[in-house]
């Protein structure tokens, strides 16, 4: 009997001490992070390369940073903070991008609420779930949740 208590609480103690499969860490920091999920989300509209130019947005209505809107300066179409857009740049020929929010579900995963607008009728909001993994932001899953 003593031997089967010993060989249980060794069994025991093994299971418990095996590690937790937890998913990696993020190589960057949020803030670096959240920038390539902003640009995985934007790139699945701007590289298909439909319209010459894209503005972009993101969270309250707020300007991306520079080194955001450089990523993609030599993919094709021009892409421009969503501040340079005027009326004369923007009946038709270009389309509007909007990050309305990032929010993080776990270490790999994220909710992004974006929308996309082509002249002053025609829009289109889209939920997304992306995944970190092979050191890159995918896109899991898109939903339409509204459309103008």
């Amino acid at each position: 009997m003593y031997k089967s208590l010993t060989v249980l609480a060794l069994y025991l103690i093994a299971i418990g001490c095996k590690p937790q499969s937890s998913p990696p860490p993020l190589p960057v920091s949020k803030i670096e992070a959240e920038e390539d999920i902003r640009e995985a989300v934007f790139r699945e509209y701007i590289v298909p390369n439909k319209f010459p130019i894209y503005f972009l947005w993101i969270e309250n209505g707020k300007d991306p940073n520079e080194s955001l809107v450089n990523r993609f300066k030599n993919i094709g179409p021009v892409v421009k903070k969503g501040s340079e857009l005027n009326s004369k740049n923007a009946i038709g020929q270009s389309m509007r991008l909007t990050i309305k929010k990032i929010t993080w579900i776990n270490a790999t995963e994220v909710e992004v609420i974006g929308s996309a607008w082509v002249g002053p009728e025609s829009a289109i909001g889209i939920d997304y779930v992306l995944e970190f993994s092979d050191d890159h932001w995918k896109i899991k899953e898109r939903k339409p949740s509204w459309e103008s």
